[in-house]
């Protein structure tokens, strides 16, 4: 994005190594026009499921990269559109890897190749749409440019951009890497169960319990209620992936082969009742007492210690790459 777009709602950036509010217009890796609109959206179907919250305004927290601070600002204005905006509102840059898939984190990549390795050996469809990738570039193949991730990268900005497809992929191939690259991340993380939970999605997973915990200590069952209370966090799709392979490891809520799309969401809503209600794109997932599902959260983020983040001390400590 060249500039934020008029209306957008006044918000103070706090903290953050790499964040850069623009950049020239096409820049990789950044928030495009038709993402800011997503974002916008997303808000106002916060606004109309949930009201305005309390007067303190949300806590917002998104990673170090651009595009998601960006995000947490399109939809704070879909929030607060023609609406008053609380003073100070902040959106919180996290520079640890509580929200983010940490693919340097040695024990987790050692995890996460293994996982795919088996699942590229046993699985006769991820094989058939790598051969098809490959047979469709021909000579100018090159398994580590020419992923299925790759493909399925490429063919979503493309489609929201306007542009024609790549030279050497169809829709077809399109749909069918998006299908298996999918299928193939939601396998390395599965492999290794608990442990492999516990390395990517447990520090995301204590931050919800902790969370959750507050407000339900603040606000009992069945007292009257006033505005909500809102916690909005702005991550990535590998994000959402982890969480759901942490809360659903069996593949039984959500199907394996479906890529999370752009500003795709996960709500854990806190009812009146004490149960917490888990959606994704806003489709009710599973329904718990909070006690339960805190429980489980924080099994998840309290698995035999080993640091997340940090390397094994190996010189050559492995890094996963998609």
């Amino acid at each position: 994005m060249n500039a934020v777009p008029a209306g957008a709602a006044t918000v103070a950036v706090h903290g953050g190594r790499r964040y850069a509010r623009f950049a020239p217009h096409g820049a990789p890796g950044l928030l495009t026009d038709v993402g800011w609109a997503q974002g916008v959206a997303v808000g106002r179907r916060l606004y109309a499921r949930y009201g305005l919250p309390d007067d303190d305004g949300p806590e917002v927290r998104s990673t170090d990269i651009s595009r998601t601070v960006l995000t947490a600002r399109a939809v704070l204005t879909g929030l607060y559109e023609g609406k008053p905006v609380p003073n100070g509102l902040r959106i919180h840059v996290d520079t640890s890897p509580t929200m983010i898939l940490d693919t340097t984190c040695t024990p987790l990549a050692e995890t996460l190749i293994a996982g795919r390795a088996i699942h590229r050996e046993s699985d006769v469809a991820n094989g058939s749409a790598r051969a098809a990738v490959a047979q469709s570039f021909g000579a100018s193949y090159d398994p580590q440019i020419c992923g299925l991730i790759a493909v399925h990268d490429d063919c979503i900005a493309r489609r929201f951009a306007g542009l024609p497809p790549h030279a050497f992929v169809d829709v077809s191939l399109c749909d069918y890497a998006s299908r298996e690259a999918a299928r193939e991340v939601r396998a390395a993380l599965r492999h290794g169960d608990s442990l492999s939970a516990h390395l990517s999605a447990g520090p995301l997973c204590e931050l919800l319990a902790n969370r959750l915990s507050v407000f339900a200590a603040s606000s009992p069952p069945n007292e009257a209620k006033g505005p909500v209370k809102l916690v909005l966090l702005s991550g990535h799709d590998t994000s959402l992936m982890m969480l759901l392979n942490a809360l659903d490891p069996k593949g039984a809520l959500v199907s394996d082969g479906v890529w999370p799309p752009h500003t795709s969401c996960i709500a854990l809503e806190l009812l009146d009742n004490g149960n917490i209600r888990v959606c994704y794109q806003w489709e009710p997932l599973l329904t718990m007492h909070l006690d339960g599902f805190v429980e489980k959260l924080r099994a998840i983020a309290g698995q035999p210690r080993i640091a997340v983040g940090v390397s094994s001390g190996a010189a050559d400590g492995a890094v996963f790459r998609w």
